[in-house]
């Protein structure tokens, strides 16, 4: 994980959260459900993996040296623009929102749970 990711993913799930429990409410279901967390949760770590991808990418292609002696992140930049274009940055987007999806759904729904359990016991 990284700060772009990290960044998005707690923002995207405090929205999602509250925009899925909104729903739950409107349909009369229980809005502090544990799957209203797994809902949030999967999609802020859909959302965080499909922002901080590009940077993944570059930081990946630096440390693996395969840019050549690229190691600005600038220059890696416009090396990756120039020779694959804009698709270059979206390489193992899949595999990586694959990964955040079921991951953070778990981290979400334990973290929720654990704290609901911790403040009745306190």
């Amino acid at each position: 994980m990284n700060v772009p990711f990290v960044s998005a993913h707690f923002v995207a799930y405090e929205f999602l959260k509250r925009s899925i429990s909104e729903k739950f409410e409107k349909n009369k279901l229980n809005h502090e459900s544990p799957l209203v967390h797994m809902l949030a949760g999967a999609g802020a770590g859909a959302l965080g993996g499909l922002v901080s991808n590009p940077f993944d990418v570059i930081k990946t292609r630096i440390q693996t040296n395969s840019l050549g002696e690229s190691r600005s992140l600038y220059k890696a930049f416009k090396l990756i623009l120039r020779k694959e274009g804009i698709g270059g940055f979206s390489q193992g987007l899949s595999a990586r929102i694959l990964y955040f999806i079921p991951s953070a759904a778990i981290c979400w729904t334990t973290y929720e749970a654990m704290k609901k359990v911790l403040s009745l016991s306190l």
